[in-house]
């Protein structure tokens, strides 16, 4: 995980599917815009800051390799994306962004940041996912990076609902776990 970086990290502003989808990430039940976000893989933050400029000010950003100032840098801190335990408390989260990030990580990796992420999240916590093919990752091709999509929504199915869903990325809502076990 420490070799692998995202060459979009360079890019400035916010990613347009984040400016685009802004009301759907953002619950409109918080007036004081005081939430918890966990930007993971935040690289240069620009979404962070995107959303610091909006006026949510508590905002946690991780990465492994960060160009950012204001981010937790994963390992120097004793922390590994996918094999370490979030700092943050359970249930504290209201927003999720993981742009650019899951396709870096192994299937154990993914799956234990998922399990990560519902512990932190909110139950109506927004989290924010987008993919893109790259070479250097687990997802080299589009039909690699579609697949993964699949598996992270049925990863979170128990927990989340899709709320919205285009190619390579979607929005999901923490919801409470379904008493029905599906087969």
């Amino acid at each position: 995980m420490l070799d692998r970086w995202c060459v979009r990290c360079g890019r400035n502003g916010p990613t347009p599917y984040i400016r685009k989808n802004i009301g759907l990430l953002a619950d409109p039940d918080i007036s004081d815009k005081a939430i918890g976000i966990l930007d993971v893989g935040c690289g240069n933050g620009r979404n962070s800051e995107f959303l610091r400029g909006l006026g949510f000010w508590n905002i946690m950003a991780l990465d492994m390799h960060p160009t950012y100032k204001n981010a937790i840098r994963c390992g120097t801190e004793g922390i590994v994306l996918g094999q370490s335990e979030l700092p943050v408390s359970s249930g504290v989260v209201d927003l999720i962004v993981a742009t650019y990030v899951m396709m870096f990580l192994s299937r154990s990796e993914r799956k234990q940041l998922l399990s990560e992420l519902s512990r932190a999240a909110k139950i109506g916590c927004r989290m924010v996912v987008e993919l893109y093919p790259a070479k250097d990752s687990e997802t080299p091709s589009a039909e690699a990076v579609a697949k993964l999509q699949n598996e992270l929504k049925k990863s979170l199915k128990l927990q989340w609902d899709v709320l919205k869903e285009s190619k390579d990325r979607f929005i999901a809502v923490k919801c409470r776990p379904c008493s029905v076990k599906r087969v």
